[in-house]
């Protein structure tokens, strides 16, 4: 008997491949927009968050985060600031005024189009500690340029 002996062809295809996140630590970074998406936890928590990976290009601690690894930015919904954090994350990779994004803007961004790919970003993250006595990291994005637009003047 085989473990997929159970296993339906549906269940394959709607199958998705997650890679454990290496979440930001301290330091300043650039970073490429590789996927902007959004899920639930598991029970019993069931909350939704939403998860930027980004490609390091640039960064200031190497042991952490190497030129060429992927880090992962993540916030829950079961936070206060959660929409605050979107709603900044979202106007620096759109380069757009945080008073402009819209509900609208959140959910295109964490769309199947992945419409921010390819936007680099500064990473700048700070250590600090919560109310609660515990270490947090509080990140800022800052839009640096679009990638694709970078590698198209370099095939010219």
């Amino acid at each position: 008997m085989s473990v997929f002996d159970r296993v339906s062809d549906k269940q394959v295809q709607e199958a998705q491949y997650f890679e454990r996140g290496v979440y930001v630590k301290p330091g300043r970074f650039v970073g490429e927009i590789l996927k902007v998406k959004e899920g639930t936890m598991r029970a019993p928590k069931n909350t939704g968050f939403l998860v930027v990976e980004l490609k390091v290009l640039e960064s200031s601690d190497t042991k952490e985060h190497p030129v060429g690894s992927i880090m992962t930015w993540m916030t829950t919904a079961d936070k206060d600031a959660f929409l605050g954090n979107v709603k900044h994350f979202i106007a620096a990779a759109g380069n757009v005024k945080d008073t402009d994004v819209t509900v609208e803007d959140m959910k295109t961004a964490v769309s199947e189009d992945n419409p921010l790919q390819g936007i680099v970003l500064q990473v700048d993250a700070v250590g600090i500690t919560t109310k609660a006595g515990l270490p947090f990291t509080k990140v800022r994005f800052t839009y640096l340029r679009d990638g694709s637009v970078v590698e198209e003047a370099r095939a010219s």
